[in-house]
C-alpha cells in the first residue's frame, strides 16, 4: 500500500493545498493505491479508479471500504482509490452528508478521461471491483441503478470524457444534487442501468449475490459514525462489516502509517509540538515493571520513530489530529514499541472513555504489550488507564440474591480476584427513574453506615447488578479517575450504556445496541458442572425413593408485570402433577421468595402433596442455609419452571437438562407503560422515504429514540422472546410438548460474556 497525493507517490510534489486553507482540506481527492502484489505478474488491463465520497467521521467506515477492495481484489492489477473528503470550495448548502456533490466533480478530478466508479463510504465490496470497472458500457456515459425509476447516484460507472461537459467542477461546487442529475438524465441514451447485485441496500442482500453492500440506514449503520445525530439500532445484516473490519483488525491493517502518511497529518506535522521530557514517575514505574532498557520519546510532527524499542513514550500533539488519523498513529506507535507505551494527552477536548477505547482496542492487537494513558485535564484531574492485568475487583451486593448471584458468576468466570461489598440503602433509593437517571454518579440512598466502606485504594473493576447500586458503580469509577473498569448488569441498571465500560444485558430487554453492551440470552447465574456437583453431594437424598423420570418444579411469583396467585398455582400444581404421572415419574417442587404463602398452599394442594402421591413441596424461607435449589437442579431429569422468572429459567437452561416452560399471564398494563409503549414502538419503527430506503432517524422519531438511550423510557422486557430464544436454541420446550429425557448443551452464558469483555478492554484471553 502507498498513498498518492495529486498524480504522483512522491509526497513532496505535487500538493493538494494551498495558502489559506484549513490543515487537512484538499483542492483534490487524495489516493491509496494499491498495487500489484509482489511476486505476481502485472496485468496489462489498466489501473481501476475509484472515487469515495467520505467525511472525517466515516474513518472506520473508509478503512473497511478500501479493505473490502484488497480482500477482494485481482492481485495482479492497480486499484486506485481516491479519498473525496474536505475538499476546498463546494458550497454545502443543503447536502445531506459531508460528500454530496464531489461524485459530480469526479470528471474533472480524473482530467476528463477514462473510467471511474463512484462508491459513497456507507459500502462495501463483496467481489472484485474490476469486474464493474470492466462492465461494457455500450454508448452510455454512465451506469447507474434506477429503483422506481429515480437515478440512485451512489454507486456509479462513469465515462469521464462524456459527463466532463455536463458535470463541470464549478457546477459540482455551487449547484444542487437534484439539478446536476436531471442535467444527465435530460440527455437521451446518456445513462444506461446497472445490475442490481452492484447496489444491494440492506433488506436486499443476499448472501452469495450481492456483489455490493450498501448501508442506507443512517442510524443503523454499524460504525456508528455520528452519535451525536443518531441514536443508533441493530442493522439486521450489520454483520457483513463487523466481519470485515475484524479481519482488517487481525491483519494489522491500515491506510496510512509513518512511512506514508495522510495529507492532513502532513500538514499538521509542519508544526511539530514541542514538550518538556515526559521521563515521569509513570515512565520510571513502566521502565521498572518491564525491564526496558530502550527508551524512545516522540513528540508528533517528528520523522517517524525507527525503532523498535523497548518503551515508547508519547509526549504531546495526538489530540491536535481527527479521529482518523489518531487510529493509524497510535497504532503505528505500538508497533514501534516491544514492552510498553506510554502516551500523555493534556486538556483533550475528547472525553476519557473516547480515549480508553481507542487504546484498548488497539491493545488488544498487541498482546504482551504494556500501555498506559494519562490525560491531564487540569492541576487535580489527571486520568490514568492502563492494561495491567486485574488485582482487585468489587462485587457490590445490593441485597437481592438474584442480582448478587449474576455479579458473583461473572466475577467468577472473569477469574480476577474479588470481594463482595455489602450495600444498605435509605429510602432515598427508591426515587423514580427520572429523578434516578438524572442523579448520575451518586451515593445518595446508600446508608454508609450499614454498608461496606467504599474508599481508596479503588478496584481495578468494579461489578454490579441492578438499579440500586448503578449510581454507586458509576461513582466509584468517577472518584477512581479512570482507574477502575466498571460493568453493570440489568435492564434498569445498565440502561445508558455510554457511562460504564462494559454493559451486560439480555437481548429480551429490547434496549438499543451499543460498543459496549454485551447481550445475552439469559440472566447470567452461577450454575456450572462444579456448582451442580457440590449441590448434589450435599444432599443426595433429595429425591430418595421417588419414581424416575424425577422433576423439579420451579416455582416463581407474583410481580408488578404478572399474576401467579393460588387459582393459578394450583392449577399449575394439577397440570404438573398429571405430567409426571403420566410419565410415572415424580415431582419436587422449590418455591420463591415470590410465591408467597397463599400461593404455596394452593400449589401443595395441586400437587397433591397430603394425599400420599409421588410430590414433595420445599417451602421458601429467609435466612435458611441449606437451601435445596440448586440440588433439585442437579438431581432432577426434567425442570418445570414458571414462564415469568427469568433467573430459574436462566438457571434451568444451565444444567444440560430438559426444561419445560409453563406460561404465566400477564396484568394488564397501566397508563404510563402504555406511553412508554408508544414511545418505544415509533423509536423503533422502521420508516421509509420515497425511494423506498430507509428514512433517517428525526424529529419525532429521534426524540423518542433519545429517550430510551438517556434512561428516561425503557423498552418493555420481552420474555415471549426470551421463551422463543430458548425453544429454538433447544434448551427448552412448552410446556404440554411432549417429554424429553434426553440431556442437551447447557447454556453458559458467563464464560461466553468474560472473554468478550476481556477483548472489548484488550486483556488476553
Amino acid at each position: 500500500m502507498s498513498v498518492l497525493t495529486g498524480e504522483s507517490a512522491n509526497l513532496a510534489t505535487p500538493r493538494l493545498d494551498r495558502a489559506g486553507l484549513a490543515p487537512g482540506v484538499r483542492v483534490a481527492p487524495e489516493c491509496v493505491l494499491l498495487g500489484v502484489r509482489p511476486g505476481v505478474e502485472p496485468s496489462a488491463k489498466p489501473p481501476v479508479r475509484i472515487y469515495l465520497g467520505t467525511e472525517p467521521a466515516h474513518y472506520r467506515a473508509t478503512r473497511v471500504f478500501v479493505w473490502s477492495i484488497e480482500r477482494h481484489r485481482d492481485p495482479s492489477r492497480v486499484y486506485e482509490i481516491y479519498l473525496m473528503s474536505d475538499l476546498a470550495d463546494f458550497r454545502r448548502l443543503f447536502w445531506l452528508t459531508g460528500f454530496t456533490n464531489y461524485r459530480f466533480a469526479i470528471p474533472h478530478f480524473a482530467g476528463g478521461a477514462g473510467r471511474a466508479i463512484y462508491n459513497d463510504v456507507d459500502q462495501v465490496y463483496l467481489t472484485d471491483p474490476a469486474e464493474l470497472f470492466d462492465t461494457e458500457m455500450g454508448d452510455h456515459g454512465l451506469l447507474s441503478i434506477s429503483p422506481s425509476g429515480k437515478i440512485d447516484t451512489s454507486v456509479m460507472l462513469i465515462d469521464c470524457a462524456r459527463m466532463a461537459s455536463l458535470w463541470p467542477l464549478e457546477a459540482a461546487q455551487r449547484r444542487r444534487k437534484n439539478g446536476l442529475i436531471r442535467r444527465a438524465s435530460s440527455v437521451p441514451g446518456l445513462i444506461g442501468q446497472l445490475a442490481p447485485e452492484w447496489n444491494a441496500r440492506d433488506g436486499e442482500y443476499r448472501d452469495g449475490v450481492s456483489k455490493l453492500l450498501h448501508f442506507t440506514g443512517l442510524h443503523t449503520q454499524p460504525w456508528r459514525p455520528s452519535p451525536q445525530r443518531f441514536v443508533y439500532f441493530r442493522n439486521p445484516v450489520g454483520a457483513v462489516w463487523h466481519d470485515l473490519e475484524r479481519s482488517a483488525d487481525a491483519a494489522g491493517y491500515q491506510l496510512f502509517d509513518f512511512d506514508h502518511p495522510s495529507a492532513r497529518f502532513i500538514d499538521l506535522a509542519r508544526h511539530p509540538s514541542t514538550v518538556g521530557s515526559t521521563v515521569d514517575g509513570d515512565a520510571e514505574e513502566l521502565t521498572a515493571e518491564t525491564g526496558a532498557e530502550t527508551i524512545h520519546e516522540y513528540c508528533i510532527g517528528n520523522t517517524s520513530p525507527r525503532g523498535p524499542y523497548h518503551g515508547v513514550i508519547c509526549g504531546a500533539g495526538l489530540d491536535q489530529f481527527p479521529d482518523s488519523d489518531i487510529a493509524w498513529i497510535v497504532e503505528a506507535l505500538f508497533a514501534k514499541a516491544e514492552r510498553f507505551i506510554l502516551a500523555r494527552i493534556a486538556k483533550s477536548s475528547r472525553e476519557p472513555s473516547w480515549w480508553y477505547g481507542l487504546f484498548e482496542a488497539i491493545g488488544a492487537r498487541h498482546a504482551g504489550l504494556r500501555w498506559r494513558l494519562v490525560i491531564d485535564q487540569g492541576p487535580s484531574d489527571v486520568f490514568r488507564r492502563d492494561n495491567r492485568p486485574p488485582q482487585t475487583v468489587w462485587v457490590l451486593d445490593d441485597g437481592k440474591p438474584g442480582h448478587t448471584t449474576q455479579s458473583v458468576g461473572l466475577a467468577e468466570a472473569l477469574g480476577w480476584p474479588y470481594e463482595i461489598k455489602k450495600l444498605a440503602f435509605t429510602p432515598l433509593a427508591g426515587f423514580g427513574t427520572v429523578l434516578r437517571s438524572s442523579l448520575g454518579a451518586t451515593l445518595l440512598g446508600v446508608d454508609r453506615a450499614r454498608s461496606d466502606g467504599l474508599s481508596p485504594p479503588w478496584p481495578d473493576v468494579a461489578i454490579a447488578t441492578g438499579w440500586r447500586p448503578a449510581p454507586v458503580t458509576r461513582w466509584i469509577g468517577e472518584q477512581s479517575r479512570g482507574h477502575t473498569r466498571t460493568i453493570q448488569l440489568g435492564r434498569k441498571g445498565g440502561r445508558i450504556a455510554e457511562v460504564y465500560d462494559a454493559v451486560i444485558a439480555c437481548n429480551y430487554f429490547r434496549l438499543p445496541p451499543h460498543p459496549r453492551r454485551i447481550e445475552t440470552t439469559a440472566p447470567l447465574n452461577r450454575v456450572s458442572a462444579e456448582s451442580l456437583a457440590g449441590a448434589a453431594a450435599q444432599m443426595p437424598d433429595l429425591f430418595e425413593g421417588a419414581p424416575a423420570p424425577r422433576m423439579a418444579l420451579l416455582m416463581g411469583g407474583s410481580s408488578r408485570r404478572h399474576s401467579l396467585g393460588p387459582e393459578l398455582a394450583r392449577r399449575i400444581g394439577r397440570d404438573v402433577r398429571a405430567f409426571a404421572e403420566q410419565a410415572g415419574g415424580s415431582v419436587f417442587a422449590v418455591t420463591s421468595r415470590r410465591t408467597g404463602e397463599a400461593a404455596a398452599r394452593a400449589l401443595s394442594e395441586g400437587l397433591g402433596v397430603e394425599d400420599g402421591g409421588a410430590a414433595r413441596i420445599d417451602r421458601w424461607r429467609d435466612g435458611r442455609e441449606n437451601n435445596p435449589f440448586l440440588a433439585a437442579l442437579a438431581l432432577a431429569d426434567v425442570i418445570i419452571v414458571t414462564g415469568e422468572s427469568e433467573s430459574m429459567l436462566a438457571e434451568a437452561a444451565a444444567c444440560g437438562k430438559p426444561v419445560y416452560i409453563y406460561p404465566v399471564p400477564e396484568n394488564p398494563t397501566g397508563l404510563w407503560t402504555r406511553v412508554e409503549d408508544l414511545v418505544v414502538g415509533y423509536a423503533y419503527a422502521t420508516l421509509r422515504n420515497r425511494r423506498g430506503t430507509l428514512r433517517p432517524q428525526r424529529g419525532l422519531q429521534r426524540f423518542c429514540a433519545r429517550l430510551i438511550i438517556r434512561g428516561l423510557v425503557q423498552p418493555r422486557r420481552n420474555l415471549d422472546i426470551l421463551h422463543a430464544d430458548l425453544i429454538a436454541r433447544g434448551l427448552a420446550h412448552p410446556f404440554g410438548a411432549p417429554l424429553a429425557i434426553a440431556d442437551q448443551e447447557p447454556l453458559r452464558e458467563c464464560s461466553e460474556v468474560a472473554a468478550n469483555i476481556r477483548a472489548l478492554w484488550g486483556f488476553p484471553p
